[in-house]
């Protein structure tokens, strides 16, 4: 999994720079290449141009990772949280490479091109321009490289979104989540009532009610790269055996994790 999360933050880099140089390529069309046409004709052949320059772009990355992503193998990334080892889920390539190809693709558009750099509009229109695609640049790298949406550690579960909280190991419910609590990249979590899983639900999930002072949660995995099933299955292990909780972020842990067969109920 790592390398495959290393090949396709190398893609997205390299297919990037190519949006960002065709977005300055296409701002650097002749003005008086369509003089002839009206300016909602100018307008919409630009927009389709850059719509099939991005999706083109996209697609050749999502060709690449699609198949290794849609069906991931079992395990996690060797990761660390708070000074501690760390298994970490993160975010899938099919969402991350795409989002930040098309990002770098509208920087570029915002380049002045160089002929135009000192001699279209004020000096420092097109220096501020430029100086907002760096920032702009260096925003959705960071982002590219940020932390795993999931990870998991010796303490609990750990979702990060605008920040990182943490969802002790006994606050789950016991026995689960087994394989029955996946539906369609939905991980359906039993655990006693908190903010840091999103909305409750009261309600008894395909037939079955939660255990007794728990709720269901929500746990949508559409944009993570991990095995539901696999996910599953580690936090039953870790939350019903507290014994083999400091084995979490190590590859001798994950070793056995992966090697040990899930529990289907």
């Amino acid at each position: 999994m790592a390398d495959l999360v290393r090949r396709s933050r190398v893609v997205a880099l390299v297919l990037g720079v190519c949006g960002i140089l065709v977005g300055v390529g296409i701002r650097a069309a002749p003005p008086h290449w369509g003089s002839g046409l009206g300016l909602e004709v100018q307008l919409a052949f630009f927009l389709v141009v850059i719509g099939a320059a991005i999706a083109g772009l996209v697609l050749i990355h999502v060709a690449v990772f699609w198949r290794s992503c849609r069906s991931p193998a079992p395990g996690f990334l060797l990761g660390r949280y708070a000074g501690k080892p760390a298994y970490a889920a993160p975010v899938t390539p099919l969402f991350a490479g795409p989002f930040f190809i098309s990002q770098f693709m509208v920087i570029g558009l915002l380049l002045p091109t160089w002929s135009g750099l000192w001699t279209i509009g004020p000096v420092l229109v097109p220096i501020a321009a430029i100086v907002i695609a760096i920032v702009l640049a260096v925003a959705h790298v960071l982002v590219l490289f940020r932390p795993a949406r999931l990870r998991l550690t010796t303490d609990g579960l750990v979702i990060t979104t605008l920040r990182s909280r943490l969802v002790p190991w006994d606050a789950l419910g016991p026995g689960g989540p087994t394989r029955h609590e996946v539906h369609r990249r939905v991980l359906w979590l039993q655990a006693h009532p908190n903010p840091v899983l999103g909305g409750a639900y009261f309600v008894d999930l395909y037939g079955r009610p939660p255990l007794p002072g728990h709720y269901w949660y929500r746990l949508a995995l559409g944009d993570i790269l991990v095995d539901p099933e696999f996910l599953a299955h580690a936090l039953q292990t870790y939350r019903d055996d507290p014994g083999r909780r400091a084995e979490v972020g190590t590859a001798e842990g994950l070793d056995r994790l992966v090697g040990s067969p899930p529990r289907s109920a």
